[in-house]
């Protein structure tokens, strides 16, 4: 199975990796690189699936091979955290200080009530932890 998963292999097979690292700028930014992530992201949650199984834990993704709908939304939110990794910002000035902390939340949503995050009210590598940002009001 880990042959079958990109970020996997390419700890594994030498060749693979060079290739990947060969890849041409445009394919980030092809929908081909999308179908990459989707294919790595469900490959990770159906096996997340068995642990949370083996753990009888009280959420389901489905199963290994047939993700209900939590799953793919748990899929939809691995996408977003690896693009936030790897695209931090259009221009130079926001690449300096933009973190995947950073992004813009409303693509997500909780996996258990729906309800939509809030964006934080400044960067986060300037949030101090004795700020009142997370105090409920």
């Amino acid at each position: 199975d880990e042959m079958n998963d990109p970020y996997l292999r390419k700890d594994i097979d030498w060749e693979y990796k060079e290739a990947m690292l060969n890849l041409s700028d445009g394919f980030w930014n092809h929908q081909s690189y999308r179908d990459f992530l989707h294919e790595f992201a469900t490959f990770q949650v159906g096996r997340l699936t068995i642990a949370m199984e083996d753990a009888n834990y009280p959420l389901s993704f489905g199963t290994r091979h047939e993700l209900n709908k939590t799953g793919e939304l748990m899929c939809h939110h691995t996408i977003l955290d690896m693009e936030a990794r790897f695209n931090t910002g259009e221009n130079e000035k926001e690449r300096v200080w933009r973190t995947f902390r950073d992004r813009d939340p409303s693509q997500y949503t909780s996996l258990i009530t729906g309800e939509k995050p809030v964006p934080l009210k400044k960067k986060w590598i300037d949030i101090d932890p004795n700020d009142e940002l997370y105090m409920l009001v």
